[in-house]
């Protein structure tokens, strides 16, 4: 039952600590996109959820990698500024994969912000986690565990108090 009971506290701590990563982030103002291509392998895998903070465009460098609405398609892309265009307002981006730059120039207006941390592979958990069933069934599951830790716990503590009367 110990071993059943351990079981169940990691995987409370694991569900906790994806929970945590994918809400936390977001009250202290971070934007959270998971990464769906290659296109920035090796500093950014598929799967990798990045956090990105909005920041002034006039203090993103060269070298930091940014996140931004890409006009065309209509999606957030994550990539690397090579080129600062202060004069256009301009930024030249490219995935480090990528063997040339982005087709077109990132405008400051479309960029929303840059990457400060990544956490590799909780993506794949976040993006399982977006429809509304199945965070009804992680619920469901969180809950499960729960009781069952509690029933365990309870057991236990009753086969203790019953070779404390023995």
């Amino acid at each position: 039952m110990k071993m059943l009971r351990r079981i169940l506290n990691l995987a409370l701590v694991f569900y906790l600590t994806i929970l945590a990563m994918t809400t936390v982030p977001a009250l202290l103002g971070f934007q959270i996109y998971t990464v769906i291509s290659g296109s920035m392998a090796p500093a950014l895998t598929a799967g990798t959820v990045v956090y990105v903070l909005p920041k002034n465009c006039d203090a993103i460098q060269e070298g930091d990698i940014i996140t931004f609405l890409h006009r065309e398609s209509g999606i957030c892309v994550t990539h690397r500024v090579l080129e600062k265009h202060g004069d256009r307002r301009t930024f030249t981006t490219k995935g480090d994969a990528n063997e040339l730059p982005d087709g077109a120039e990132t405008a400051y207006a479309d960029v929303v912000g840059k990457v400060t941390f990544a956490v590799p592979y909780l993506g794949y958990a976040a993006v399982a986690l977006e429809s509304l069933p199945a965070k009804i069934l992680a619920a469901g599951a969180l809950l499960w565990l729960i009781l069952i830790r509690a029933i365990l716990t309870n057991l236990m503590e009753i086969k203790r108090r019953e070779a404390d009367i023995i």
